[in-house]
């Protein structure tokens, strides 16, 4: 399962947080469970569902991401597979190669 969280602004002022989550359904359908959430992205209240077709939750994922993050609505920090998120670059792991010379 799937996570994508959005912050929308309405026109009054008002900040409406979202979460997206799916599970894959069929081999091109996504089951897809959208919740209102408090300020720390708690999901709150009755859920919403409907079916989206994508052959995959990662390209469900990374498409709404990319409009999301196009008008500003985004939200990485509570969305999970950060390597779907635009723009996301692979942390280089220096680490790796301490932990290497360690075992040998």
């Amino acid at each position: 399962m799937a996570t994508t969280s959005l912050k929308i602004k309405t026109e009054d002022g008002t900040e409406n947080r979202l979460m997206f989550l799916t599970t894959q359904s069929l081999e091109d359908i996504i089951n897809v469970t959208i919740y209102r959430a408090t300020e720390d992205f708690t999901p709150t209240g009755v859920a919403s569902h409907g079916i989206a077709e994508f052959t995959s939750e990662e390209e469900y994922h990374k498409d709404l991401r990319k409009q999301a993050h196009d008008k500003g609505q985004f939200v990485p920090d509570y969305s999970t597979n950060p390597e779907w998120n635009p723009g996301y670059v692979e942390p280089q792991d220096d680490d790796h190669a301490f932990q290497g010379d360690l075992y040998q």
